[in-house]
C-alpha cells in the first residue's frame, strides 16, 4: 500500500532497528540531558532553571538547547566558559540575578542568539567587546541596572539589533558614537535615566529607528540635529522631562512620514516663541503632538497650570501689545529727555550774554 513500509524479511527489521539505535545514540543523550532541579522539554529545547538558587551556570545541559532560562538565581558573574558550548542557543534569560561582571567575549560563540535578557542585575559597567560575536542578536535587555556609560554598544557585530532596553539605569550622556553601528535599530528604551541634553547626530547610525522613548529624564535642551534625517520615526516620547522651551527645527528635521510627539509634564515657559513653535508643529503634516490639550504652562506665574490650548492667540497678542506699550513708553521718555535737554540748553544761552554772542 502506498505510504507504508513493507518488510520483506527479518533482516529488514534488523537493519531498521539498527538505524533507530544509531539515531538514538546520536540525539538521545542531548535531548535527555537536564540539570538537577531544572525542567526540560526535549521537543522545544527549553531548559527552565529559573529560581533554583544557582550561583553558577549548572552543568548537564545539551549543547544544542534552544532556550535557557536562568532568571531569578544568584549568579554574580559571567565568564568566557559560562556559555561557550551553546552555539545553537536562541534565547538566554539571566534577569533578576546579582550579575555585576561579564567577561569580554563572554558570548562570542553564540552567533545564533536572538534574545539576551540581563534586566534587574547589578551591572554598573560593561567592557567593550562584551557582545562581540552576537551577529544575529535582535533583542537586548539591560533595564534596571546601574549602567552609566554605553561605550560597549559601539560594536560592529550588533548590526542585527532591533530592540534595545536601557531604561532605568544611570545614563547621563549620549553621543554620535553610541548607536553608530546599530543600523537595524527600531525600538530604543531610555526612560528614567539621567539624560540632560540631546546632542547632535545621536541617531546618525540608526536612521530607521521607529520608536525613541525618553520619558522621565532631565532633558532641558535639544540640538536641532538631535533627530535629524530619521526616516521612519513613528513616536518620540519626551514626557516628564525638564523642557521649558524647544526649537521648531528640532522636530522639523525629522524626515519620517508621520511622527507622534509626546511632550506632556514638562515645565513649559509660555511665551510667544513657544506658542509660535507649537503653531508651526500643528501646521506641519508629518508631526502630531499627542495630548496637546493637556500641555500646561509652568511659567510665568500668572498662567501657571493654564493649558497652551486655553491661552490661544490672545496670549501672543497681549504680549505683543505689552511690548509695544513698553517700546512707545521708552520712545516717549527718550523724546521728552531730548526736548528737555534742548530747552535747558537754549535757556542757558539766553541767560548768558557771553554764550549768546559767540
Amino acid at each position: 500500500m502506498y505510504g507504508c513500509l513493507t518488510l520483506e524479511s527479518p533482516e529488514d527489521m534488523i537493519i531498521i532497528l539498527q538505524l533507530v539505535h544509531i539515531f538514538l545514540l546520536m540525539v538521545g543523550p542531548t535531548l535527555c540531558l537536564c540539570p538537577n532541579q531544572c525542567a526540560c522539554n526535549a521537543v522545544s529545547g527549553f531548559v527552565n532553571c529559573r529560581e533554583k538558587g544557582f550561583t553558577n551556570v549548572p552543568g548537564g545541559m545539551g549543547a544544542d538547547v534552544d532556550y535557557i532560562n536562568l532568571g531569578n538565581n544568584n549568579l554574580t558573574r559571567i565568564t568566557t566558559q559560562s556559555f561557550e558550548r551553546f552555539r545553537r542557543l536562541h534565547y538566554l534569560t539571566l534577569d533578576r540575578n546579582h550579575i555585576s561582571d561579564i567577561a569580554e567575549l563572554a558570548f562570542e560563540n553564540m552567533r545564533e542568539l536572538r534574545v539576551l535578557n540581563l534586566q534587574w542585575n547589578s551591572l554598573t559597567f560593561l567592557r567593550k567587546g562584551v557582545f562581540r560575536g552576537l551577529i544575529n542578536l535582535q533583542d537586548l535587555r539591560l533595564s534596571y541596572n546601574s549602567l552609566r556609560k554605553l561605550g560597549f554598544l559601539n560594536e560592529e557585530d550588533l548590526y542585527s539589533l532591533q530592540t534595545l532596553y536601557l531604561d532605568r539605569n544611570n545614563i547621563s550622556t549620549l553621543n554620535s558614537l553610541t548607536f553608530a553601528h546599530l543600523h537595524s535599530l527600531k525600538f530604543v528604551h531610555l526612560e528614567y535615566n539621567k539624560l540632560s541634553a540631546m546632542e547632535d547626530g545621536i541617531f546618525s547610525g540608526s536612521l530607521d529607528v521607529e520608536h525613541v522613548l525618553l520619558t522621565g529624564n532631565r532633558i532641558t535642551k535639544m540640538s536641532p540635529s538631535s533627530f535629524k534625517d530619521l526616516r521612519t520615526l513613528r513616536s518620540l516620547n519626551l514626557d516628564v522631562n525638564q523642557l521649558s522651551s524647544v526649537k521648531f527645527e528640532t522636530f522639523r528635521n525629522i524626515k519620517s512620514r508621520y511622527t507622534n510627539l509626546y511632550l506632556d509634564s514638562n515645565p513649559w515657559h509660555c511665551d510667544c516663541d513657544l506658542q509660535r513653535t507649537f503653531n508651526k508643529i500643528h501646521l506641519t503634516k508629518n508631526l502630531h503632538i499627542v495630548r496637546y490639550e493637556e500641555l500646561a504652562c509652568h511659567k510665568p506665574g500668572e498662567v501657571r497650570n493654564v493649558t497652551l490650548k486655553a491661552l490661544g492667540t490672545n496670549f501672543c497678542v497681549a504680549e505683543t501689545v505689552t511690548i509695544l506699550v513698553i517700546t512707545i513708553t521708552v520712545v516717549v521718555a527718550v523724546v521728552a529727555a531730548v526736548v528737555t535737554t534742548e530747552r535747558n540748553r537754549r535757556q542757558r544761552m539766553q541767560n548768558s550774554p557771553h554764550i549768546a554772542s559767540i
